[in-house]
């Protein structure tokens, strides 16, 4: 029982801690693998600003902002005369991502022109007054929240009337098909609590009308949310599978960050299906962006 129940607790309290996702911050920003981000964040950002008048000022608030890949494209998608006007608060529990988003962000010519704040925060209990947004964003962050429904209900709290957030989950990912094929290879034992955990996180608002039905929970209106599909090809080196073997919920399977070899051996042989022709890792990824008003 106890080598059971431990995994469990242990990738319970990782993902639920920041510094759990600090370790992983600077893999997770690396060319390999933001591909992945970016291309639900450039979406989601259209998705969110497709209606705002071309001279408004967007306040804007990214929650879980990870390495900072939603405020980045919702930056670059503002014109010069929304950007004169508007300002960025973003927001992650994990010091790491923070620091990240921020670096990451300061990159951006545009980023001089916008005001920023970057804090650490959780965000169930954001330090914000009612309505002192006109957007919101959170990408693949809410179903990493304990409490989802708080974390929602913060989100409404402080939206300003007949504002928008988008928020991003999972459908689907290739992620955990192929971590167990990989995790038998290994001989890694004991997983199935692991795997029903993260079964557990990729569940969360997984399905459209579920995530639908709690955002309408906590009062929000005109809801849809589009699932949008991809199969990405990613470049097979180090900093891609450091992205896998840090991350707090996908690092049981793998066994350690010193497993590179392992991953090589195991993509040449029994796990050779996942690489093209070129010898790039080939993964499908589906996401749910749900688009809502209060």
């Amino acid at each position: 029982i106890f080598t059971i129940i431990v995994p469990l607790l242990t990738m319970s309290s990782s993902m639920e801690s920041g510094d759990g996702w600090s370790q992983t911050a600077r893999a997770y920003s690396s060319d390999s693998i933001i591909q992945i981000p970016n291309h639900f964040a450039a979406v989601a950002a259209r998705m969110l600003l497709q209606d705002f008048p071309a001279d408004g000022a967007v306040r804007f608030l990214d929650i879980a902002a990870g390495t900072g890949t939603l405020t980045a494209e919702v930056l670059k998608a503002l014109n010069e005369e929304q950007r004169s006007g508007s300002s960025f608060d973003v927001t992650d529990f994990s010091p790491g991502m923070v620091a990240t988003a921020e670096s990451e962000i300061a990159k951006l010519d545009v980023e001089n022109k916008v005001s920023k704040k970057f804090q650490v925060m959780d965000g169930q209990a954001l330090a914000f007054p009612e309505h002192s947004f006109s957007h919101i964003g959170c990408q693949f962050g809410v179903m990493f929240f304990p409490d989802r429904q708080k974390g929602f209900s913060e989100m409404y709290r402080v939206l300003q009337l007949d504002g928008t957030a988008v928020i991003l989950t999972w459908h689907y990912t290739d992620n955990l098909p192929l971590l167990l094929e990989l995790s038998s290879y290994l001989q890694i034992p004991n997983l199935e609590p692991i795997v029903a955990a993260m079964n557990k996180v990729m569940s969360a608002c997984g399905e459209p009308a579920d995530f639908e039905a709690e955002l309408e929970e906590v009062g929000f209106r005109d809801i849809t949310v589009t699932k949008v599909e991809r199969v990405f090809s990613l470049a097979n080196n180090e900093e891609l599978f450091l992205g896998f073997a840090t991350n707090p919920a996908m690092k049981a399977f793998i066994g350690g960050e010193d497993k590179f070899n392992e991953w090589q051996e195991f993509l040449r042989t029994v796990g050779s299906k996942w690489l093209n022709e070129e010898g790039r890792l080939c993964l499908k990824f589906v996401a749910n962006i749900a688009l809502a008003k209060k």
